[in-house]
């Protein structure tokens, strides 16, 4: 199972859009998610950017982990406009 959290249109910046993997119960989807937003605040208060990636989510760890870093969206972009 895939999941992509989301947020109103115009707080989302597409160059941060990160995808996690290896969910196979809605109590992890929540863990993970958990897990990412902490992550999230401890990047960005420390002034780092939040990198596009494709993580995995380790149930045993209660952690994600990088699996793939997606670089250019432009394509994504393009099919997110179309109507």
């Amino acid at each position: 199972m895939q999941t992509y959290p989301c947020a109103p249109v115009e707080t989302v910046n597409w160059a941060s859009e990160l995808k996690l993997k290896n969910i196979n119960s809605f109590r992890f989807v929540e863990r993970a998610i958990n897990f990412e937003i902490q992550r999230h605040i401890e990047i960005l208060e420390s002034g780092a950017d939040i990198e596009r990636e494709t993580r995995l989510y380790d149930p045993e760890r209660d952690e994600t982990r990088a699996m793939k870093s997606r670089q250019g969206n432009e394509r994504r972009l393009s099919l997110l406009s179309r109507s």
